[in-house]
């Protein structure tokens, strides 16, 4: 988060305490890249199940060429995002 990397930068290298609603978000998206790496949908879904509870696998797109990406489309309704 920017906001982070600029008050740690500003404050004498120490970063004042964190809203607990951002560090969540910010290890919900951590476990996604997880998910990224799963080598089926079905274990995508299944780790993105413990990752973010509540979420859902909408569309997994994979490649089985290294230099072309895997592609996942997963929604929460609870949260109202897509990700």
């Amino acid at each position: 988060v920017p906001e982070m990397e600029t008050a740690q930068h500003t404050v004498d290298g120490e970063v004042p305490a964190v809203d607990r609603g951002q560090l969540l978000m910010l290890r919900h998206l951590t476990r996604l890249l997880l998910v990224s790496k799963e080598s089926t949908p079905t274990d995508a879904q299944r780790l993105l199940r413990q990752a973010m509870p509540g979420a859902e696998l909408v569309l997994a797109e994979m490649s089985s060429v290294p230099a072309i990406p895997s592609f996942f489309l997963v929604c929460s309704r609870e949260m109202k995002v897509a990700y």
